[in-house]
């Protein structure tokens, strides 16, 4: 069953503020159309996508499921519609738990907060001339890695695994 949705109201487009009417599809933009009486209607602007969050609003991403809860409210509120929750360079077991307990908490996202895309690892495998604030003491070059530990990290990441070049 087709769900459609009409939400009228001042559209934010580009540097203008119009009225119109936004036609979603099952949860998707269908399309943006001129609509004069949306002109009293609230302000509708486009969400941002913060695929780098290491915390937000007193919360940890590498926290617990309330942490991420928390997190994930308090970034709808700055404008962020969705995110991915950075780990930073840490132990092994670390990142597991970390992987872990994302993808436990991602089927139960709070409704009323930012959609958690998945989840970032940004270490171990950094550049120590890269490293910024990572504990130099925990990067590992991936040759220094055995082939388990990265196919382990990866199948964590399950089907939003991606290499950055």
């Amino acid at each position: 069953m087709t769900e459609t949705e009409v939400v009228r109201g001042r559209l934010v487009i580009g540097d203008d503020i119009v009225p119109g009417a936004i036609t979603v599809v099952d949860g998707h933009i269908a399309t943006v159309e001129p609509d004069e009486a949306a002109s009293a209607g609230p302000l509708i602007a486009p969400g941002f996508i913060d695929i780098h969050v290491h915390g937000w609003g007193g919360h940890d991403a590498m926290g617990d499921a309330a942490a991420l809860e928390g997190m994930s409210r308090a970034l709808l509120r700055q404008g962020v519609t969705s995110f991915l929750p950075t780990a930073v360079t840490a132990s092994t077991d670390r990142l597991r738990r970390f992987a872990d307990g994302v993808r436990t908490w991602l089927p139960g996202a709070p409704s009323d907060g930012a959609d958690p895309l998945g989840f970032n690892l940004e270490g171990p495998f950094l550049a120590v001339s890269r490293k910024g604030a990572h504990a130099e003491g925990l990067l590992r070059h991936p040759a220094d890695v055995a082939d388990e530990l990265i196919d382990e990290l990866i199948d964590r990441l399950g089907h939003s695994a991606r290499i950055a070049h």
